[in-house]
């Protein structure tokens, strides 16, 4: 999006009592190719950004929304694939054992040791 804010004055037919000025911003919609004229006259930026929010951003529901996803997604209790969450696996966070896919476990944490050993008990 491209915002190109003109004023000007022009006298109509060299009266000068004809006299007319103008003052708008033009804006044009790169991914739509729309054109939206904006008339500013006599508005302050501030009322001139509030229009221009209301006609062509989000509203507030939605915004309030997409960051409320945003939030959930970043917390950093959830773990899954990089492009929804901070972490990929829970052997990311400090203090918890490391991924069994790079670093072997323990023998006394695996299952198949630990069901040996209780049969060489009982035997």
């Amino acid at each position: 999006m491209s915002i190109v804010r003109r004023s000007g004055r022009r006298a109509g037919g060299g009266c000068p009592k004809v006299a007319f000025s103008y003052t708008y911003l033009h804006i044009f919609l790169a991914d739509t190719g729309e054109q939206v004229l904006v008339d500013v006259e006599d508005k302050t930026n501030k009322e001139i950004m509030e229009h221009v929010k209301k006609i062509l951003g989000k509203s507030k529901e939605t915004l309030e929304k997409e960051e409320k996803e945003r939030k959930k997604l970043s917390h950093p209790a959830t773990f899954g694939p990089k492009k929804y969450h901070l972490r990929e696996c829970m052997c990311e966070i400090e203090g918890q054992v490391p991924c069994p896919a790079f670093v072997p476990l323990p023998k006394e944490m695996r299952g198949k040791y630990k069901a040996t050993m209780k049969n060489e008990a009982s035997a």
